[in-house]
């Protein structure tokens, strides 16, 4: 995000996070047992751990008309309810979505607006003078999808919802397209054929002038010649 407004670039490796404990946690909402577990933020860690962005595990965002729809996600509120989704813990993923979302899994939004046109974000706050959209609505409404981690290794993250959004979004182009040719095409059709008819009704005319102006008497013609 910051590579894209132009300012110093910050890896995974290098991002600090907190913890639940002694479990690395980007956050306390989502992450964080209430009843067992305390939240340290990257200043106050005190059980002696190095937490980074890239040794967390992550939560994720399940549609709950489909089971095969999810993606991992990095925080609740990335779940969006018009949407359908629910935000499943961190220690479920695999359960439930059958992958564990570490931090090259996770989708994030994005800003969008005039000022910056587009970057990826993780919250609106990120957003100052654009709109943020989380990241299923930043799929479908603008076609655009970040992660938390840039993927460098051969692997590369497990394909999820928003590939298969990817896919259709592709495919309802291709069928616009097609349809703006045909309509683009019959016009001119029609543009060419409807030129023809005029062209043919305007001679025809012309025609039957020039046989009702032959065919007058030669005292009408002379009468309106004095006139």
């Amino acid at each position: 995000m910051q590579k894209q407004r132009g300012q110093e670039f910050c890896s995974c490796q290098d991002t600090s996070i907190g913890s639940c404990n002694s479990r690395c946690s980007p956050q306390q909402l989502g992450y964080c047992d209430h009843s067992s577990e305390i939240f340290h933020d990257a200043m106050t860690i005190t059980h002696n751990v190095s937490c980074k962005c890239n040794n967390a595990l992550y939560g994720a965002c399940q549609d709950l008309s489909s089971s095969m729809n999810h993606f991992c996600a990095l925080s609740p509120s990335d779940c969006e309810e018009d949407h359908h989704h629910f935000w499943v813990e961190p220690s479920k993923t695999k359960s439930v979505t059958g992958l564990d979302c570490s931090c090259k899994q996770v989708r994030v939004g994005g800003c969008i607006g005039k000022m910056m046109g587009f970057t990826c974000a993780l919250s609106k706050d990120d957003c100052p003078w654009d709109v943020y959209y989380p990241p299923y609505s930043l799929k479908k409404l603008h076609g655009h999808t970040c992660n938390l981690c840039v993927v460098y290794d051969s692997s590369g993250p497990e394909p999820d919802e928003l590939d298969s959004r990817r896919q259709n979004l592709v495919e309802t182009k291709e069928r616009l397209s097609g349809t703006s040719k045909f309509f683009i095409s019959m016009a001119i059709i029609l543009g060419i054929g409807g030129s023809t008819v005029g062209m043919l009704l305007f001679k025809k005319r012309r025609n039957a002038s020039s046989e009702m102006i032959s065919s007058r008497p030669p005292s009408d013609v002379q009468r309106g010649e004095i006139t």
